[in-house]
């Protein structure tokens, strides 16, 4: 008589489910749409965003944003070059995982040995990450390079941690009362598992919240060193006026060029045009130094005449 053979046959590859139910991501997705509107959402992002590259720069040259009176236009437009940046990287990453995260459910099926090796590894790496997110100094960056590393290295720490543990969690079966193996991560409550994907899926939110926060910071202060270093980038200002206006700065002389008072008797020259808003000229000098100069503020009046030249 001849005996049954009692190891398993192999698995059908096609069987075999994927590491990720896309099912579980769109339904929380759906049901983070529906806490949050996406483009009340993006508008907000996009807002904050604006506002925080504006600070830096204006505040660089001891500009108060109050001062300039901005609309909320103003600082959309101001985070384009942010959100493109941000976007671009977001992408690319985005891109290179769903081939990487391909390649690794195609292991599943022809070595899960290899497969568990790359999750543990992963899970290492992450914990390396978030425990460097830790030890990177907290305080006194004034957005150096560095500074945008901490919640960088916090995110995506966080990010393949749960990923890793994902793929571990998958690979390991149980069985279940009819003595079909089942992965350990599919014995939890689908409404569970929805909202723990939602849940984390805002947690990295939050994390490329504050690094895009950082990145926006750190592009407004090198756009001012920019002009601190060369305030020619800016155009070139004359100023009329019929009465002195006392405009002081490095590089900045006055000359007398009539005595009429009905006419423009006073013409400035080395100045810098930086901004117009609020119903005013904000100024810069010529020469920018460190210790002595800063911004100078024109309000529009019938006796001012400002001229603008590249």
């Amino acid at each position: 008589m001849r005996k049954p053979n009692s190891s398993n046959p192999p698995q059908d590859p096609a069987s075999i489910p994927p590491l990720f139910s896309t099912g579980a991501i769109q339904k929380s997705l759906e049901v983070m749409g529906k806490v949050v509107a996406p483009s009340a959402l993006v508008a907000a992002l996009l807002y904050y965003f604006g506002w925080a590259r504006t600070n830096a720069l204006y505040s660089a040259f001891g500009i108060d944003q109050s001062l300039l009176q901005f609309t909320t236009q103003d600082y959309l437009l101001r985070s384009i070059q942010v959100a493109l940046g941000s976007m671009s990287a977001l992408l690319t990453v985005a891109l290179v995982l769903i081939w990487v995260h391909y390649g690794l459910n195609q292991l599943r099926s022809s070595n899960p040995t290899w497969l568990r090796w790359i999750a543990n590894l992963i899970c290492i790496s992450s914990v390396v990450l978030i425990i460097t997110s830790y030890l990177l100094p907290q305080t006194d960056l004034n957005f150096q390079p560095v500074s945008i590393l901490i919640p960088l290295f916090w995110t995506v720490g966080v990010a393949l941690l749960i990923y890793g543990l994902s793929i571990l969690a998958q690979l390991k079966t149980v069985r279940d009362k009819d003595r079909k193996e089942t992965p350990f991560l599919e014995t939890f409550p689908e409404w569970l598992r929805n909202w723990s994907v939602g849940l984390i899926a805002l947690l990295l939110i939050v994390g490329i919240f504050s690094t895009t926060s950082i990145f926006a910071k750190m592009q407004g202060q090198a756009h001012a060193e920019a002009i601190k270093s060369n305030p020619s980038v800016l155009p070139a200002v004359t100023v009329y006026s019929k009465t002195p206006l006392m405009l002081e700065g490095a590089g900045v002389t006055t000359e007398t060029i009539n005595e009429d008072p009905d006419t423009f008797c006073y013409r400035y020259h080395g100045l810098r045009f930086f901004v117009r808003s609020g119903g005013k000229y904000f100024l810069l000098p010529n020469l920018w130094t460190k210790d002595v100069s800063f911004a100078i503020i024109l309000p529009e009046a019938d006796g001012i005449r400002v001229e603008v030249a590249p």
